[in-house]
């Protein structure tokens, strides 16, 4: 289920992540200090649910729940505050529930609980995740294989995004240094086969198109990271942290065109968890540096003294950092930028997209 929190204060916004994280750990979050960044997120990606502070600035939260019934119906709304005043508007827009601040851990599971759209009336299915280690869960569940040569195979064909393979190819990545005999072309209709029967078993059936002497996926039936990035998709992009297929060498191909197509550099694989807490920043940038940010980018000796600092258009940094972001970032921010650094950021660097937490901690998706 993905959860997006809107909230103009960043405390609120960290406090109710942390709950929603205990009650709903396996959930993804988004979260927007505006109306306007919330309705950039409705935009891109569909959202199961989003919690909203009613006393927003500018465009409250009631017409932003307005707003997002037009652009997602089953979207499920809750509306959070601190006047009890809002509940009978809110209940004739048909919310999904009605928080009270302070908000706790048995408020937030209740209105999870009974949503007027449950998460189960949308389709679970397959989905293949690339980066790090190869993995594929069919309704939320690892699957798992007899033959490891089954599994590798299913990721060489994930791999290569639906074109059809051929035996002598998929025969040259999984034995690259056999010669090309009978028997190996035994073994690999063996492995079609365990591989078919493995899905059909999880109720992954037709995933395989199989033709003379070739293999395909049906890339159409799944929900893989990597197609995902492909299409531009930021939640995929920032999930992305320079690894893909790890157990496979053969995959060093697209492990090379990922990081080329992220700069020549891979920013999030150096940067673990390097900033919790962040939100999104106007303009377009998509985070805010926290005030404490311990090794959090290479070749930065540190930043004291953050305070709030921003980065944006006529936005401050306080003086305090004594290194820059290093070269090998493919980045920028040339303009706009107060005192207090040493060295500005090379032109035309993207910052990652919004922070997806770890399960156990909170600050995604």
């Amino acid at each position: 289920m993905k959860i997006l929190v809107v909230d103009d204060g960043q405390l609120a916004i960290n406090s109710l992540i942390r709950i929603l994280c205990r009650v709903a750990p396996d959930c993804d979050y988004i979260s927007a200090m505006t109306t306007e960044d919330a309705l950039t997120w409705l935009r891109q990606s569909p959202m199961d649910a989003a919690f909203l502070n009613l006393d927003m600035p500018g465009m409250n939260g009631m017409a932003l729940a307005r707003m997002i019934q037009k652009l997602q119906p089953r979207c499920n709304l809750i509306p959070v505050t601190e006047h009890a005043e809002y509940a009978l508007e809110a209940l004739q827009i048909f919310v999904s529930g009605f928080l009270l601040k302070p908000v706790n851990d048995a408020d937030v599971r209740t209105v999870l609980e009974n949503l007027r759209y449950p998460p189960e009336d949308a389709p679970t299915g397959i989905k293949i995740q690339c980066f790090g280690n190869f993995e594929i869960f069919v309704n939320g569940r690892p699957l798992t294989f007899k033959r490891s040569k089954s599994k590798e195979l299913l990721a060489y064909l994930v791999d290569r995004n639906g074109a059809t393979c051929t035996n002598g190819e998929m025969l040259a990545v999984l034995w690259e240094d056999r010669p090309d005999t009978a028997s190996l072309h035994s073994h690999l209709r063996n492995l079609i086969f365990d591989l078919s029967h493995t899905l059909e078993d999880a109720g992954a059936r037709d995933l395989l198109l199989r033709g003379r002497s070739t293999l395909a996926l049906d890339t159409s039936k799944v929900d893989c990271d990597y197609y995902n990035f492909l299409r531009g998709d930021r939640a995929a992009i920032s999930a992305y942290r320079g690894e893909y297929m790890t157990q496979y060498s053969w995959a060093e191909v697209t492990r090379s065109a990922l990081r080329q197509q992220m700069g020549g550099a891979a920013p999030a694989a150096a940067m673990p968890n390097a900033m919790p807490g962040m939100t999104t920043l106007p303009n377009g940038m998509p985070a805010v540096l926290p005030n404490t940010m311990p090794n959090a980018m290479p070749g930065m000796n540190g930043m004291p003294n953050m305070g709030t600092a921003a980065m944006g258009n006529g936005m401050n940094l306080p003086g305090g950092m004594t290194g820059a972001l290093p070269n090998g970032m493919n980045t920028g921010m040339t303009q706009g930028m107060n005192t207090g650094m040493n060295q500005g950021l090379p032109s035309g660097t993207p910052l990652p997209g919004y922070y997806v937490p770890p399960k156990g901690n909170y600050g995604k998706r």
